[in-house]
């Protein structure tokens, strides 16, 4: 009985740490980018950025299968996380400013290929998680 709860609480934490953080760091991905002195590290590489990302939908998917969910609600985390992505990314991108011209001066846009990147990644999110919910139907469906 103890086992179960922990592993219940375990796989919301999961669920809960690994959701967020996927889509903290997707958003980030497109974050404009402070100009900074000599010694500035940031952002990372790309590759950064997608290492992050497998984790953090990994860690999701734990806490999925921990608490022991259907694909259906699988598809459901999947998809409506995606979609907040999908939406930040875009107000990220329609608040960055110019890339030529006048600007504060203190901030620059994140590079297209970010933009790229963070589409590409919250778009295969969300089409595998609207996947996992036909699924879910189709097998109700014919059962």
């Amino acid at each position: 009985m103890l086992l179960k709860i922990i592993t219940k609480i375990g796989g919301t934490v999961f669920l809960l740490y690994g959701a967020f953080f996927f889509f903290a760091t997707t958003v980030n991905l497109t974050a404009n980018v402070r100009l900074a002195g000599p010694m500035n590290m940031w952002p990372p590489p790309l590759w950064v950025y997608f290492i992050f990302d497998v984790v953090f939908a990994l860690l999701a998917l734990l806490g999925i299968k921990l608490l022991g969910l259907s694909r259906l609600y699988a598809g459901v985390v999947m998809s409506i996380t995606s979609v907040l992505v999908l939406i930040f990314v875009i107000i990220n991108q329609l608040n960055a400013p110019s890339r030529d011209g006048l600007t504060d001066g203190r901030y620059m846009a994140a590079d297209i290929e970010c933009y790229v990147a963070a589409y590409i990644i919250a778009a295969s999110i969300l089409l595998a998680g609207v996947w996992l919910i036909i699924q879910h139907a189709w097998r109700r469906k014919h059962v």
